[in-house]
């Protein structure tokens, strides 16, 4: 990285950079590899222009590219035990807050004091994200359908479809539920209310 650092400053790309630069894939590579090895033996056939240090510069170049993709090969196989890692330890940690969250959901369905405050808090982070505006998903209306039939959500989700034959028609799909207020936390505000 020392040794980077100074090679570094002022190389950062934009993506239209990136897109015009030719880089060294494994075929390009091979093409830079075979020449070198060719102009050594036939430098006459090398540009006027070129002289002794243009040519050892093109085995410098060679030589950097080894190191930046032994070191690039490297990364990837460090960035990859992290990116690993990382989802192993998220699984984990994600295991135990969902153990913890049940036994807060469990303890506010049997009104111990403080669990539903706990429990709206916590499950703030269960609730899907739709803004009131935007027409639901497919899949989103379904899953609403099934929690009102079921008894799950308060509310009316219906689907109109007006057909023509030139836009194929216009659909519609009205969702507005509300989640069900559990009695838990229905008592706590009872509660607060009295006193």
């Amino acid at each position: 990285m020392k040794a980077l650092v100074p090679q570094l400053d002022g190389t950062t790309l934009s993506p239209a950079e990136r897109r015009r630069m030719l880089g060294s894939g494994v075929r390009r590579y091979g093409f830079i590899d075979l020449v070198s090895d060719t102009a050594a033996e036939w430098p006459q056939f090398w540009p006027e222009y070129v002289d002794d240090v243009g040519r050892e510069h093109l085995k410098e170049l060679i030589r950097e590219i080894e190191v930046l993709r032994n070191l690039r090969a490297q990364l990837e196989t460090v960035l990859r035990a992290v990116m690993d890692l990382l989802l192993v330890r998220g699984g984990e940690a994600f295991r135990m807050a969902t153990k913890y969250y049940a036994t807060v959901r469990d303890a506010a369905r049997q009104q111990e004091p403080g669990a539903a405050a706990l429990f709206d808090l916590l499950r703030l982070f269960w609730k899907r994200r739709r803004s009131s505006h935007s027409e639901p998903t497919e899949q989103e209306a379904i899953h609403d359908f099934k929690a009102v039939l079921h008894g799950m959500k308060d509310g009316t989700v219906a689907a109109s479809n007006e057909s023509d034959t030139v836009t194929e028609g216009h659909k519609t799909v009205v969702d507005n539920v509300r989640p069900k207020r559990s009695r838990a936390a229905a008592k706590v505000e009872e509660q607060e209310d009295i006193g």
